[in-house]
Parts: structure tokens; sequence; C-alpha cells
């Protein structure tokens, strides 16, 4: 087993590592793990019930693959339903420069340990644009600064047609709508800080 010196801590294993990290301020529980098929699955949550965001990691062969991590808070529908509609699965090599993409998930090397603590420590950066009536989120768009993707999710009944049908009619519904927007940074602003996340 290969064991890695990284911020004055031994680490074997991605486990290791996210233990460490989300108890090191006490700010989370001890994590609630489970398995889907090969994925070993721990869910972290804070210890002060009022904080909502939760972050799920998972990884393949007994912890030395890091396969995703999922930042979940209930506020920000869009961005969580972007975390599992496309899940982005962690790829051998993209921590390089430049990257290299390969196979499944980040071996357990000191270059991915730094990429991904480097994430953690900072939070997510992009924003959630929510587009509300009678207070509840009509559809929902996720921007990322670090690509041109734009994502937009919508949660109200209307399908395709009803859509298209009200814009070729001149009934624009969307434009009573009221915007909000989010800085997902704030639904966790990295284990750097104590005081992390909208409640």
């Amino acid at each position: 087993m290969t064991t890695l010196t990284y911020r004055d801590q031994e680490f074997g294993n991605w486990a290791d590592y996210f233990h460490w990290l989300f108890s090191k301020d006490g700010l989370f529980d001890l994590p609630e793990t489970g398995q889907i098929n090969q994925t070993l699955l721990e869910t972290y949550r804070y210890k002060d019930k009022d904080r909502q965001t939760e972050i799920i990691v998972a990884y393949l062969d007994k912890y030395d693959k890091l396969i995703y991590y999922n930042i979940i808070h209930p506020l920000t529908v869009g961005y969580t339903e972007y975390q599992k509609k496309s899940i982005q699965y962690f790829e051998q090599g993209q921590f390089l420069d430049p990257p290299e993409y390969g196979g499944p998930g980040l071996d357990f090397d000191l270059t991915n340990l730094q990429g991904i603590d480097d994430e953690l420590t900072e939070g997510p950066k992009g924003h959630e644009i929510q587009y509300l009536k009678d207070g509840q989120v009509v559809k929902s768009k996720i921007k990322l600064p670090d690509s041109s993707f734009n994502m937009t999710y919508r949660f109200d009944k209307k399908g395709l047609l009803k859509r298209l049908t009200a814009k070729l009619t001149g009934t624009n519904e969307d434009k009573e709508l009221i915007e909000r927007t989010i800085d997902l940074n704030e639904i966790f602003e990295g284990i750097k800080n104590k005081t992390n996340g909208i409640k």
C-alpha cells in the first residue's frame, strides 16, 4: 500500500484523506457509507443540522480510485440535477499539465491528491441562475467558469410541445418569472473556512 505525505499528514488511500479533511475542523459528522455495485460511497454532513450541504464521495478499488464527488444543497436544485444527470467522472491524468485524459477514476498519487485538495479548499466555482414562479423553481441555468458550458434544467411539468406552442402563440410565461442568482461558492465555501455555506 502506498502512503503519501501531504500537508504534514500521512494518507494510505483516498478515504484516509477525505476522513482527515472533513474531520480536521470538527464541522462534519463521520461519513455515512454505502455501496452501489462496485462503487463505494461516503456521504459527509455538517454536525450543525441547519447547514444542509452534503458532500458525496465515490470510490472504486477499495478507496484507491476516486470516481467523483458531488456537493449537494436543496437550494441549488439545478446544480444538484446537473451533478446527478451529468456525473463528471474523474479521469486519470486530468490534473497533469497539460491534462492527459485516460481511464476512469483518479489514482491515489500526489498530483491527483493536490488537485482534489485545491478544489475542495476553494469550493465550487460558477453560478446557478434560477427562474421562479410562486416561490418555486421553474427552470435553472448552470454556468461554470472553466468552460463555455451552460446547461438549463426545467422543473415544471410542461413538456416541450406546450412550451413551443406558447412561444408560437406569443405567450411567453417566462417573462413573468422572477430571477435569482446563486453563487455556488455560497453553498460550500471550501474547507479552509470554518463558517461554510448557506444554511
